[in-house]
């Protein structure tokens, strides 16, 4: 039990990190691109403001990564990052012709979050690592006692 409350505490800890950073990010984006590269990129503005939510999914990723190896479930992570590679390619596939960079960071933004949660999702022996994400995104830890 001490070893799954660890896990917890980690991916509610990450999550926290990356949540703060996407929010930053997506209302300073306009500001730090102008004092960091100029108006020139200020197209790039929307594009940061899109991809850095993709945090999320890779702060997590590091934690459910930790269980999954502790747990001898390697090929969950081999699914997953599979599942991860074709959404990944399809929606390029889609988006980028429709919405050029935005389009690539909402695709890398989607498929980042399926890596995360497909495999557990998927996998009946992977389910306690699916709870613990779940757990950690719905801030379980803000009400928790």
């Amino acid at each position: 039990l001490k070893y799954v409350a660890r896990t917890q505490l980690l991916c509610d800890g990450l999550y926290l990190v990356a949540l703060v950073f996407a929010l930053v990010f997506t209302f300073l984006a306009r500001t730090m691109v102008q004092l960091l590269f100029g108006d020139a990129y200020l197209a790039a503005v929307p594009v940061l403001q899109v991809h850095i939510w993709s945090t999320i999914a890779v702060f997590l990723g590091i934690a459910s990564t930790q269980w999954l190896l502790a747990e001898g479930l390697q090929f969950v992570t081999l699914i997953s990052t599979a599942i991860g590679l074709l959404a990944n390619l399809l929606l390029n596939f889609f988006l980028i012709p429709a919405y050029g960079a935005l389009g690539a960071a909402i695709a890398t933004t989607i498929s980042y979050t399926l890596v995360v949660f497909a495999g557990p999702l998927l996998t009946p022996r992977a389910h306690p690592s699916l709870k613990i994400l779940l757990k950690a995104v719905c801030l379980h830890w803000a009400w928790r006692r």
